[in-house]
């Protein structure tokens, strides 16, 4: 098990105004699924000159929140303590990048 603080991304759907993409969109049961079978993720923090700052984390779902890990004396904890901005991109983990 991984050490650390753990950041907290809730995933509402409420707000979501596109109409493409509800038409696209997950079901709750398939994001649930998704979610539960994969374990690495893309997460985009913004430095303090503006610029992205992207690292690859392993996460954990909960079936309502992914609970990402990281280390607090990394750039991505100093930066998210400065901009809590953050984006995060759940990637297929197909054993090849």
């Amino acid at each position: 098990m991984l050490a650390g603080p753990r950041i907290s991304l809730n995933c509402s759907r409420e707000g979501i105004s596109q109409r493409r993409g509800r038409k696209i969109m997950m079901t709750p049961g398939e994001l649930d699924e998704f979610l539960a079978t994969q374990r690495t993720c893309r997460v985009a923090t913004v430095s303090a000159d503006g610029a992205p700052h992207v690292n690859a984390l392993w996460f954990a779902w909960d079936g309502t929140s992914l609970w990402l890990y990281s280390v607090v004396r990394s750039r991505r904890w100093a930066q998210l303590r400065r901009d809590p901005r953050v984006a995060v991109a759940v990637v297929v983990d197909s054993g090849e990048e």
